[in-house]
């Protein structure tokens, strides 16, 4: 009996090594392959924005089934741990990938000296700062591959990954559109995409008529909004899985793949809305694929780390609460005309989303001719369409900029254009300015520099910005100390506003309830419910104590020892190596 169940393991095994070779080995041996390399590498898959404790509600609810099996067997825990601030993705996901964050303020900030808006949405913006923040620096992915993230880690191969468009790209390696050909030995996933592609539509236009009759829910949506969710919510998602599989058989040491979906519903319903679960569901999906593909293939062996970059708290625009935005606000503060540039953005990321698929398209379509490259072309024009359009230089000289990344506001004068202005600078300008900004019932703090340091004004009063004195501006917060330290190196940067503004949170008597300066039901980037408290699960063959992480360096440092086990085992000590990366 035991000999028949073996031989019939042995046939399972085998069929399934001929399925693996036939569907992934065309797009493998094109990339290349990593064979004989048994050393221990590692997959983390990142579901953006979802925080530890809507993590849990998801589980319960039924919406991340797997994640949820792998949490009751015991094959893993999740730990909470501190984003820090500004609580953004490009912040959080450059410590993570090269252990340093730096210069990294928000989403949006400006740069007084060049006159230069940043956005980090855009590739060339995006490359600049990875260049500055990876200098004399190790990223965790050197010789790996990287997936719709913002930066990639020193990848030698990506997809959607905003750095890298153009450099690194497995479109361009493939040649052309090779790699959705090739997604024809894979029948089922294309049936998949198919099926989820119709339905997704489908939602699409339910919600765009549904506008016309509840538009506070739904907002304003375009004729083209369906195709747009189909494309980055479907053929974008499933691309990705099907790249990260592609690698776990070429024995890639080290993927990341970065899932956006629910970040971006969240952003425009709530983090706990149905819509929003229901891309946690779906990236769950992907999850189990990933799951399943490292533990049935016999090639590297594989750890998995699942994790977020932030939270969302639950939000009230700081426009539907008081009636003005915050610059027409700041500008009220100010006994002079003054012209204010203020780049206001909505909640939904997926113009985004559409733009960096544009991108990628654009650098298939180089490496075709003819029909293929005209039908390229076409959806890359739609595409570029459908992005937002941001302006990344000042139109000219203006007396306000203000730069908003949800409840985290950098307010700029250019009354002194070459570097910021300290308070006593600001008081002989605009005198009473900050008190009159700081007593705002929608603003819960005001950052400001000072001849003796950063400082804190509140409508209670001004506190120095250091951990042991700054901690009574958020008293009714946990982790104040953390808090007061990000704010200290946050404030300590030139690119850092002149004022930099937290929204309020406890709003209404509700503690999971923030005042966010862009129009979004949910957000994230300052302080406030769970924005900070993203969370990490790892499902590793060696136990690991995922306690110890308090911050994004500290995952920095756990997945770098990989790459140095990797490339020094006998030589190198990895602890010793990691030890002394500044936090």
């Amino acid at each position: 009996m035991n000999l028949l169940v073996r031989k019939l393991i042995d046939l399972y095994e085998g069929l399934m090594r001929r399925y693996y070779s036939w569907r992934y080995g065309p797009v493998a041996r094109r990339l290349g392959t990593t064979e004989g390399d048994e050393s221990r590498g590692f997959i983390v898959i990142q579901i953006d924005g979802l925080s530890h404790a809507t993590l849990l509600e998801a589980v319960a609810r039924g919406y991340a089934p797997h994640i949820g099996q792998l949490l009751r067997s015991g094959q893993g825990e999740a730990y909470r741990w501190f984003s820090g601030v500004p609580s953004t993705t490009p912040a959080v996901q450059a410590a993570i990938m090269y252990g340093s964050s730096e210069g990294i303020v928000g989403f949006r900030w400006y740069e007084k000296e060049s006159g230069q808006a940043i956005v980090c949405k855009f590739p060339g913006t995006l490359s600049q700062i990875q260049a500055r923040v990876s200098a004399g620096r190790r990223g965790i992915l050197e010789g790996g591959a990287s997936y719709a993230n913002m930066f990639d880690g020193g990848a030698s191969t990506s997809l959607f990954t905003l750095s890298a468009i153009g450099r690194t790209s497995i479109l361009r390696k493939m040649g052309g559109l090779s790699l959705f050909l090739v997604l024809a030995f894979s029948p089922v996933r294309v049936m998949r995409i198919l099926a989820l592609s119709v339905w997704t539509y489908l939602l699409g236009v339910w919600r765009r008529l549904s506008a016309l009759f509840w538009p506070s829910k739904y907002g304003q949506l375009s004729f083209l909004s369906p195709f747009v969710h189909v494309l980055t919510d479907v053929v974008v998602r499933e691309i990705e899985t099907f790249a990260v599989l592609v690698d776990i058989y070429r024995g890639v040491p080290a993927i990341y793949a970065n899932y956006s979906s629910y970040d971006e519903w969240a952003h425009r319903f709530g983090p706990t809305d149905g819509h929003a679960l229901r891309a946690v569901k779906a990236i769950d999906s992907q999850v189990q694929q990933v799951d399943r593909m490292r533990r049935r293939w016999g090639g590297r062996p594989y750890d998995l780390y699942l994790l977020s970059d932030h939270g969302m708290t639950p939000s009230v625009p700081f426009e539907t609460a008081f009636g003005q935005s915050l610059g027409q606000f700041v500008d009220s503060c100010i006994e002079a005309p003054t012209r204010t540039d203020e780049a206001r953005a909505g909640a939904v990321g997926l113009r985004g989303a559409s733009s960096l698929l544009g991108y990628e398209v654009g650098v298939a379509e180089d490496d075709l001719e003819g029909l293929p490259s005209d039908a390229a072309r076409s959806l890359r024009l739609s595409l570029e369409r459908r992005a937002e359009e941001e302006i990344t230089e000042l139109p000219g000289r203006t007396d306000v900029v203000v730069r908003d990344s949800g409840p985290l506001s950098h307010v700029y004068f250019s009354v002194v254009p070459e570097g910021p202005m300290d308070l006593s600078a600001l008081e002989e300008v605009y005198p009473g300015l900050v008190r009159r900004v700081a007593d705002h019932p929608g603003i819960a703090v005001v950052g400001v520099r000072t001849a003796v340091g950063p400082q804190l004004v509140t409508a209670e009063g001004t506190y120095p910005c250091r951990p042991g004195q700054g901690e009574a501006a958020f008293a009714d917060l946990a982790d104040a100390t953390a808090i007061v330290t990000s704010l200290r190196d946050l404030l300590a940067h030139p690119s850092a506003g002149d004022l930099v503004l937290l929204g309020r949170w406890n709003w209404w008597g509700r503690p999971d309830l923030v005042v966010t300066f862009e129009r979004q039901r949910a957000t994230h980037g300052g302080v406030g419910g769970e924005q900070c408290y993203p969370f990490i699960i790892g499902v590793t063959r060696e136990p690991v104590d995922l306690s110890d992480v308090r911050g994004p360096t500290d995952i920095y440092r756990l997945l770098l020892s990989y790459r140095v086990r990797e490339m020094w085992p006998e030589s190198v000590d990895a602890t010793e190596v990691t030890a002394g990366l500044d936090a």
